[in-house]
């Protein structure tokens, strides 16, 4: 299928008749900030571990009460797509709801999660910036206020949540580094002697560490291969450092074989820029393709893919994150019901992995900081680029949000970047056509 009639087919599933453009890649791209600032944390959050009677002797019934969302930032689309997933069905179900942005900042982050404790909610939802330092806050909140705390996308490893969604994010990355040593055997007919490099995440999130030691083991069983690993990002989660860094990277070693991605969105496209500036971007169909895996799912991800520039994303789906979270809460937690080892959940049908599509199932596991929902590890192809049902896709069809990639996409269609309004720069490289509740002014 030639590049043109991709865009045709992108353009129909999109509901639109605009075609998608095969060279408007960027040299650089922007991402929201992300400082990861250490917290004081010690025995007393590690002490819970140990399931502390909560819910199950305190149940409530509530109608109209308060269930706030705490957010690490709204700098990129994935956690604002978690965000309003959780909003959109705590509202149906008729909850008052609040959103906190950290802005990438953990001390700030801790400090919203004592703002809305004190509102006394029903329960508390966040997604977390560094795995441990929101530990110490969120143990006391559950302990001393008796406050429910759920958790979607980066697990709170060190303390005891009543509710946890997330992928397996070891299993994500090893996924991808098997379906990169398929496409490298497929291409090359052995891996002997080959280069790869896996471009990590800062390693201070439980979220990308495990993304890349799940890469690691595969490469371990293929001791033919070079393997070398760059910092994508540190702390800050800027997409500058992954320019910086690839183009370091590329310069010193362009005969890389394959790139594998702890994140895609405004990181991959950072490298898409540095590589096509250095001549080394090409379609998959072509000999000197350096073929690229990843991890999330993001819009851009399918552009990438229908393009032909992009090969597999090991895919997470925010709105899975949000949506379900915010069930769990609701119709167990707050209900003083148990979800046990091997729970399943049902109301899959939204989700391309689920029924309907790959219908793989969502299962609770009891993790020692507690229940924990997974979604289905699964990969989107050029096979399955099409499905509507990828959070990919249907954050733009249902939720109208467009992933519009960074401020640098404007320049290329001449649009100047100080005419864009100031609240849509609060998405970092998204730039939805619909206004978000939230924003205010």
């Amino acid at each position: 299928m030639s590049i043109t009639t991709l865009a045709d087919k992108w353009g129909e599933i999109m509901g639109s008749g605009e075609k998608v453009s095969r060279r408007k890649f960027l040299k650089y791209a922007a991402a929201g900030a992300i400082v990861a600032a250490g917290a004081a944390v010690g025995a007393y959050y590690f002490s819970s571990l140990q399931r502390p009677a909560l819910t199950t002797t305190t149940a409530v019934k509530p109608t109209g009460k308060l269930m706030p969302f705490v957010n690490k930032t709204r700098g990129a689309l994935f956690f604002v797509c978690i965000e309003e997933a959780f909003r959109r069905v705590v509202e149906e179900r008729g909850f008052t709801y609040e959103a906190y942005d950290a802005k990438g900042d953990a001390v700030t982050f801790n400090e919203h999660l004592e703002t809305v404790a004190a509102k006394k909610p029903l329960a508390i939802a966040c997604d977390p910036i560094d795995s441990n330092a929101q530990a110490y806050t969120i143990a006391k909140i559950r302990k001393d206020l008796k406050i429910p705390v759920g958790i979607a996308d980066t697990p709170c490893t060190a303390t005891y949540v009543d509710a946890t969604v997330v992928f397996n994010n070891f299993i994500g990355g090893r996924l991808a580094g098997l379906k990169a040593i398929e496409l490298l055997e497929k291409k090359y007919g052995s891996t002997d002697g080959l280069r790869v490099v896996t471009f990590h995440g800062y390693l201070g999130s439980d979220a990308w560490r495990a993304r890349m030691e799940g890469f690691d083991s595969v490469m371990a069983e293929h001791p033919e291969i070079i393997y070398d690993k760059v910092p994508m990002t540190d702390e800050t989660a800027s997409a500058d450092i992954t320019a910086k860094n690839a183009d370091i990277y590329l310069s010193k070693h362009p005969d890389v074989a394959c790139m594998n991605f702890a994140s895609e969105g405004p990181w991959l496209e950072a490298a898409l820029g540095v590589m096509e500036a250095k001549g080394l971007l090409y379609h998959r169909s072509h000999p000197k393709h350096i073929i690229m895996v990843g991890v999330d799912g993001y819009p851009n991800t399918f552009r990438r893919i229908i393009e032909g520039i992009y090969d597999v994303s090991s895919a997470q789906d925010p709105l899975f994150y949000g949506e379900a979270l915010a069930e769990l809460l609701i119709d167990y937690v707050l209900e003083g019901k148990e979800l046990p080892d091997g729970f399943e959940y049902t109301k899959t049908e939204r989700y391309a992995w689920g029924k309907g599509g790959l219908n793989l199932p969502a299962k609770i596991k009891m993790e020692p900081w507690g229940p924990t929902l997974y979604q289905p590890n699964y990969v989107i192809t050029e096979e399955n680029v099409w499905n509507d049902k990828h959070w990919g896709v249907r954050v733009v069809k249902e939720f109208k949000m467009w992933d519009s990639i960074t401020e640098r996409s404007y320049k290329i269609q001449g649009i100047d970047p100080k005419e864009i309004p100031e609240w849509q720069k609060l998405f970092g490289f998204s730039a939805p056509d619909v206004r978000p509740p939230w924003v205010k002014g």
